[in-house]
This record gives C-alpha cells, structure tokens and sequence, in this order.
C-alpha cells in the first residue's frame, strides 16, 4: 500500500542552502543604514546624558548648601560702592533705609496672574494680588486672572537721587 522511497539527504540540504545564500547580499562589504548608525549614536548619547545629569545633582547639592548657610545670616549695610554690591555673594540678604517715590510709579499691563501655589503671606510678600474663588465663574477649569505690575522707585536715606 505504502511504499517508502529513500530520500537524498544530501539534496535536500543544498537546495536549501541555495536558497538561504540568494537571500543575502552579494557584496563583501555590509550597507551601513541610519539604523546602524542611530544604534551606535544612542548609548553614548545616553552615557553623556547620564553623566551631565551626575554633574548636575553635584552643582544643585552645594548651590542648595549656600543657600542654607546664607539664608538665615543677619543682613548686611548696602556697601557704599556700587560695584562691590554687583559682587556681593548670592542670596545674601541687604538692609537699606529709605522711601518710596510713589509719584514715579511706572505701570507694566495688562498681564497675566503666575500662579505660584503659594500662599500669600500678606502686604510685602512676592505676589500679594491673588484672585478670589466666590468671583470666578463656576464653569472654569483652573482660575485665571490679569491685572497690572507696579514698580515702585526707592530711595536710599545716604545717597542723592
């Protein structure tokens, strides 16, 4: 009913060896694609990405450690030179005495209110003007508001205009 006929080894596998080889290119040389080249490119991107970003941790740590150390010293008097104030350490803190001008007032608007999330501490904080919740409209996403900048001119009590 069957009949098993041998079967040549040998055929088989050089058929498919010949096959196999028509597939890949004929040149010695490989073709070098962007692939290859963004394969190459993108570790050491990464590598330098990384290590500025070690560097970076570095900076912040001692920038936040001068900080610390010079946030809660005593303020110093306002040098006489105006120089030596140009080179006075970051965040230190001066004490001057003197006035306001208030009938040189310059106005910068309309602009917009930067939300900083940060809770007014009264008169003299850093954004005093804040808009209130019960006069936004109830269809809003986030409240917005505008409003005007003052720049108020000072006068130093030791030093002419």
């Amino acid at each position: 009913m069957f009949s098993l006929k041998p079967i040549r080894l040998a055929y088989a596998f050089t058929s498919c060896r010949h096959s196999y080889h028509s597939m890949l290119p004929t040149s010695s040389k490989k073709r070098r694609t962007w692939v290859t080249y963004s394969l190459l490119v993108l570790p050491a991107t990464a590598f330098a990405l990384g290590y500025w970003q070690i560097h970076r941790r570095r900076w912040k740590i001692d920038l936040i450690g001068k900080l610390n150390a010079r946030i809660p010293a005593k303020p110093i008097q306002l040098p006489k030179n105006v120089d030596s104030s140009i080179q006075l350490p970051e965040f230190t803190h001066i004490s001057v005495r003197g006035c306001f001008d208030h009938s040189r007032e310059v106005v910068i608007g309309p602009r917009s209110l930067i939300e900083d999330f940060i809770p007014s501490k009264g008169y003299g904080s850093e954004w005093v003007v804040r808009s209130p919740n019960k006069y936004m409209q109830a269809n809003m996403a986030r409240p917005s508001a505008s409003g005007y900048f003052i720049v108020t001119p000072f006068f130093l009590e030791d030093r002419p205009g």
